[in-house]
């Protein structure tokens, strides 16, 4: 609630007037044929958590083109580009770095999603959860969390290895 406060006090600010319509979570993130409000394109501005996988590739599914649920003759759970976003960079950044094997090839075309993204402001994040990952045993007492808490969960634990630095 204090995100919306804070959004509601800035963009007043400029002269935008918001109207709230609060909707539970089985309405706003059914799929299409429950008549959900994200898939449907059913809002102008929508304010809700989400998160991701670390490999940027998950990402394709929220950004391209032909992930557009409510253009498409066959609705998927997979179409999850609710945003309706269209952009030719943003396609081709996603399907050169899945062509290759190549880490730096992938590096240079997620860079370019990232880039874009920013750039253009299709999505404005109010803040992120860390997200860490490590397999190298340089952590010690590191232990992935799968659920909600992130894995940060247990930081105050983990300790730097000596000689692994």
């Amino acid at each position: 609630m204090a995100e919306l406060v804070y959004i509601l006090t800035n963009w007043k600010q400029i002269g935008v007037d918001m109207t709230i319509d609060f909707q539970p979570a089985d309405k706003i993130f059914a799929g299409w044929n429950e008549g959900g409000t994200l898939q449907h394109g059913d809002f102008q501005v929508a304010l809700y958590s989400d998160q991701g996988y670390p490999d940027p590739d998950y990402f394709k599914y929220i950004f391209q083109s032909q992930y557009i649920d409510r253009e498409q003759a066959d609705h998927s759970d997979a179409n999850q580009n609710i945003g309706g976003i269209h952009d030719k960079l943003l396609d081709r950044a996603f399907n050169k770095a899945a062509a290759s094997l190549d880490p730096k090839v992938r590096q240079k075309w997620y860079n370019t999603w990232q880039v874009t993204m920013n750039k253009k402001a299709y999505w404005v994040p109010l803040f992120f959860r860390d997200v860490i990952s490590t397999d190298d045993g340089r952590i010690g007492n590191f232990k992935p969390n799968p659920t909600g808490a992130g894995n940060e969960w247990n930081a105050f634990e983990w300790f730097l290895k000596k000689g692994k630095h």
